[in-house]
């Protein structure tokens, strides 16, 4: 496995049923008023592949430490304009969270039906931090490492009680120095883009974009 065994284990037994639903989303975390969250989104090819909308916020613990949530999610074989409108209603009901999706191939759909909505996520180099007007998180061979290291990184403090993302964990495994997907992993990248996108500092500052929006 590509993740380490013993934590997507212990992430696995503390998974259980979400306790509500809203529109097709599992819910486990309901929006508490003032957090900050994020939508990411890994778009599918409307009915041959899945897409999946999670929610993420980053609670904090007494030390400044910052550490993930999967507050939400939802997938299934979406139109780009049905995944769009869902993630939307997912963005208004947690507190005008940020969407962010991968746009590579599918994504540039939605990249197209969101790029007027805000709070959105726009393009920003992870080396330089220099932010640019294109919408939307690009995966690059040369950053896909750099999003697998992201999950490494946050695994050990990652608070998720959906089964289907620890499952979708497992199916990465090492096949020499190279990482193979076996099987699905849609909520996987949705997970992925979300931590690589929304800063989890509380409203400090934001991605602008074009039109100056401070969120």
């Amino acid at each position: 496995m590509r993740f380490d065994k013993f934590m997507v284990d212990r992430l696995a037994e503390n998974c259980y049923p979400a306790p509500f639903h809203l529109d097709g989303f599992d819910i486990w975390y309901q929006p508490e008023s003032g957090k900050k969250y994020g939508v990411a989104i890994d778009p599918g090819q409307a009915k041959v592949t899945q897409s999946a909308i999670v929610v993420v916020c980053f609670d904090q613990d007494e030390h400044g430490n910052y550490f993930p949530k999967l507050c939400a999610r939802d997938a299934g074989l979406y139109s780009p304009e049905v995944t769009w409108n869902k993630a939307v209603k997912a963005s208004q009901y947690y507190n005008r969270a940020m969407i962010s999706w991968e746009a590579n191939s599918h994504g540039l759909a939605i990249t197209e039906l969101g790029k007027n909505y805000r709070p959105i996520y726009f393009r920003t180099d992870i080396i330089s931090g220099v932010q640019s007007v294109e919408p939307g998180w690009l995966t690059t061979s040369k950053n896909k490492d750099y999003m697998l290291q992201a999950v490494d990184r946050y695994l050990p403090d990652t608070t998720c009680h959906d089964i289907e993302l620890v499952r979708q964990m497992r199916n990465h495994r090492l096949v020499g120095d190279k990482v193979d997907v076996v099987g699905a992993n849609d909520i996987f990248m949705a997970w992925a883009v979300a931590l690589m996108t929304l800063d989890p500092k509380p409203r400090k500052y934001g991605y602008s974009g074009r039109h100056g929006f401070k969120w």
